[in-house]
């Protein structure tokens, strides 16, 4: 392959990771070793210090049974990266901080117990996930969110991470 269409397809896939879904048609992240990853919200924006919740879905796309691992703690199966808003010309983005309670919700030492289970082929894990809960997203304008999750890569023998598609979230400012 020529060093051109490599990058036409990184472009593709680029691209394709980052659409969205509102409670439509699922985007979907890169399919990794069989697996892909989509959240979604049930609309695009939210009135000040409204509860948003993300819809997290796992998916096989493989012919056979894939063994997934969890922990069954959404907060800690998938981290989330939530951006704050930003003007457009600031080269980059801070990370939304966590909650009270998200502080005490993606503490890695409530894992008691890891489960490996068998998702059958085109089989799908959904999770539901309080976003708004755990991160503080009290600043209105647009917010860029994505999770991930880890997953075997057979070839190395290791983990790799998984991550969904990017959805944006518009916050709207609180009435005074």
């Amino acid at each position: 392959m020529t060093n051109n269409v490599v990058w036409v397809v990184v472009a593709f896939l680029t691209l394709h990771c980052m659409s969205q879904s509102h409670n439509g048609d699922r985007a979907w992240g890169p399919e990794i070793e069989n697996f892909r990853l989509s959240i979604q919200t049930t609309k695009p924006s939210f009135a000040c210090n409204e509860p948003i919740y993300l819809s997290i879905t796992f998916k096989n796309t493989g012919s056979t049974a894939g063994d997934i691992v969890t922990r069954r703690i959404p907060e800690i199966d998938y981290p989330a990266i939530v951006l704050l808003p930003s003007a457009s010309w600031i080269p980059f983005r801070q990370r939304a901080p966590l909650t009270d309670e998200g502080r005490k919700r993606t503490d890695r030492k409530l894992i008691f117990s890891v489960v490996n289970f068998p998702l059958p082929a085109g089989g799908e894990r959904v999770s539901d996930l309080e976003l708004s809960r755990i991160y503080d997203m009290r600043w209105p304008g647009e917010y860029s969110v994505t999770v991930s999750t880890e997953i075997l890569n057979k070839a190395r023998k290791g983990n790799q991470m998984l991550p969904s598609n990017t959805l944006r979230i518009e916050v709207e400012a609180c009435k005074p």
